[in-house]
């Protein structure tokens, strides 16, 4: 759609209120343009630079996506093993409880790897043009954390 190539070519305008939109009948239009030192671009335009880059387009989507899933993923992984957060459970790291402190280096050590694997993956499909996952697939491709 023209919001998705919007925000990969004006990153932000949209959440900044920049740029709205309409959808008079079927057919979805910009209602206001206020990209700073941007002229207005046809709503043509930007479907035909959508049907060029669609991969790059559709690349960028997903990582929007699988970002916030990850860090969900994290907290969740950390609030099952009684820490508050992420965070709580690495603030461990350096703490003079052996048990709590092995956890952190764990889940440090897991939190690494899940980040490298998702954008290993996410390199990995730049570079080729295998379908595309869906974000909660390639979550669910990060391995299981193995708690101490």
């Amino acid at each position: 759609t023209i919001i998705d190539v919007i925000n990969y070519l004006y990153p932000g305008q949209i959440d900044l209120g920049n740029v709205t939109f309409r959808m008079p009948e079927t057919e979805l239009l910009i209602a206001s343009w206020n990209v700073p030192n941007v002229p207005q671009p046809l709503e043509q335009d930007l479907v035909d630079y959508g049907i060029l880059h669609e991969r790059e387009i559709n690349l960028l989507s997903l990582k929007l996506s699988v970002v916030p899933q990850v860090r969900t993923l994290l907290n969740t992984v950390a609030f099952e093993k009684d820490y508050v957060s992420e965070l709580s459970c690495l603030s461990y790291f350096n703490s003079g409880n052996v048990q709590r402190q092995a956890e952190a280096a764990a889940f440090n050590a897991w939190r690494d790897d899940a980040w490298d694997y998702i954008f290993l993956a996410l390199d990995t499909l730049a570079g080729n043009s295998d379908p595309l996952p869906t974000p909660e697939d390639l979550v669910l491709g990060i391995p299981a954390i193995v708690w101490p």
